[in-house]
């Protein structure tokens, strides 16, 4: 009536831990008096697949987000190897593979994936095991990159640098759009180029937003300021006549001519004209329309005329321009006296002379 058992791990021990061909077993009873019997039969190994015991971990992820996967399992036989095979499917396509015990795969885009794992011992024993990988589409990121401060009328230019996003979005490629006063509508609208420009033509502390737009609808809007400078005018002033002056010189003027200003809306409006004409630091003729005045040269010397040109908003450019005046001899217009003089007598001389200083 007894029914002896040995067990798996006792097997092992004695060799039989694999499977193969039928082996021989003997058994031997022996009772207390000492008498004993053997007798013997036939033991068949059969194989046992490898158990899988991995797990995915996270079942949802962001496109181009790297999962580690790692393949587990275990098999009664301490002696069997075994081949790993991943496969990522994306509905019935492959998208990816590997024969690593710990791969790290990417999803390159959004969509529901299927991780498959099949482990297989040298017997052919095999395991499979599967799990539903979600992959949700990531908003586009990147960094803007532009002045701080910027000149009314001068070309602001923006720039998105180190666009992020899945590798099937950055393929296909991103669309950026500006908004140049963040009122939330676009001027410059889903442009395959990451830069653009504009110009401001006022002061003030301007707000943008630039949208980063990918395949799949994700998108992202970065938004900064710039401080916008009023830029003044500038010109040329000079005097009327060049070379030589001399003193008493007439339909002489001083002006400011090339005219520039980075606003349009300034230069549309307009600029006003400062005059010191007399060097003595006072503008004597102040926000006149004209760009010139009139100046004389009464005599002989160093004269210093001074100019001043402003826009609508009050920015001013000033210049000076210093004139020397060389001497002028004078002429003389007639000159009458006797014709003859006793001696001792004096001569009288009668004329006129002219001179402009």
């Amino acid at each position: 009536g007894s029914q002896p058992v040995v067990t798996w791990d006792r097997l092992v021990q004695l060799g039989i831990h694999s499977s193969g061909p039928g082996r021989f077993i003997r058994v031997r009873a022996t009772d207390q008096d000492g008498g004993s019997n053997i007798a013997q039969t036939t033991l068949t190994v059969t194989n046992t697949p490898p158990q899988i015991t991995s797990s995915l971990g996270s079942d949802s992820v962001f496109e181009g987000d790297e999962v580690t996967l790692r393949a587990r399992w275990v098999d009664p036989s301490p002696v069997d190897t075994h081949v790993v095979s991943w496969t990522a499917l994306l509905g019935n396509s492959v998208v990816a593979a590997s024969n690593l015990v710990d791969w790290s795969f990417t999803p390159a885009d959004q969509g529901a994936f299927t991780i498959r794992l099949i482990v297989t011992d040298n017997d052919g024993g095999t395991s499979t095991r599967s799990w539903q990988l979600l992959s949700q589409n990531r908003n586009p990121a990147g960094t803007l990159t532009a002045p701080a401060t910027i000149a009314t009328g001068a070309v602001f230019q923006v720039q998105v640098l180190n666009s992020q996003d899945g590798i099937d979005d950055l393929a296909a490629g991103l669309r950026y759009s500006f908004d140049w006063n963040n009122d939330g509508q676009f001027e410059i609208v889903d442009m395959t180029n990451p830069s653009a420009t504009t110009s401001f033509e006022s002061e003030d502390i301007q707000e943008y937003a630039v949208r980063i737009l990918d395949k799949d609808g994700g998108f992202s809007i970065l938004r900064s300021n710039v401080t916008v400078t009023n830029s003044p005018p500038v010109g040329i002033f000079a005097l009327s006549q060049s070379g030589t002056i001399l003193e008493g010189a007439s339909g002489l003027t001083v002006g400011i001519t090339q005219l520039i200003d980075s606003s349009p809306t300034d230069t549309l409006a307009g600029f006003r004209f400062s005059y010191d004409l007399d060097g003595d630091g006072v503008y004597e003729i102040v926000n006149s329309v004209s760009p010139s005045q009139n100046v004389s040269i009464p005599n002989a010397g160093n004269f210093v005329f001074r100019g001043r040109v402003q826009d609508q908003h009050g920015a001013f450019s000033s210049y000076e321009v210093q004139v020397s005046a060389a001497n002028v001899v004078p002429t003389i217009v007639s000159l009458n006296s006797a014709s003859q003089v006793h001696e001792g007598n004096a001569i009288r001389f009668v004329g006129s002379f002219t001179d402009p200083g």
